[in-house]
């Protein structure tokens, strides 16, 4: 395991069973993690905090994570985005692109798959400071 980064993230997740696991998994290795269940409080989180990383799942209740990704590019285009999905949801993957997402991962999600991704958005943020 990677020692803890000097990274914030923003993490939105409904389904709490994955939210408790991953969130658990971030917080293991990341300095600041900041949690939401919707894209509304996951959007009052963004602008509170200005995490150097956002990580959301599409599907929320109250807003949901394509919502909060288009109203978070309003305020800052380049903060890398990760979002999580559902499989055989590639409308949606397609509008997140739209965004400039990051990546993105099909649940169920692997621990593997999901640092993987996180550590090279991690390096790249580092090797920028």
């Amino acid at each position: 395991m990677k020692e803890k980064k000097d990274i914030s993230i923003l993490f939105v997740e409904d389904e709490i069973v994955i939210a408790l696991n991953l969130a658990l998994i971030l917080k293991r290795r990341f300095a600041r993690v900041h949690t939401a269940n919707d894209g509304e409080d996951g959007l009052r989180l963004f602008k509170e905090y200005c995490p150097d990383i956002v990580i959301t799942d599409i599907i929320m209740p109250k807003m949901d994570g394509l919502k909060m990704i288009n109203h978070i590019r309003e305020i800052d285009e380049k903060v890398p985005i990760i979002i999580m999905t559902a499989v055989g949801d590639d409308k949606a993957i397609e509008e997140a692109k739209s965004y400039n997402i990051h990546g993105y991962l099909t649940k169920p999600i692997y621990e593997k798959d999901f640092l993987d991704l996180l550590y090279t958005i991690v390096d790249e943020i580092e090797n920028s400071r």
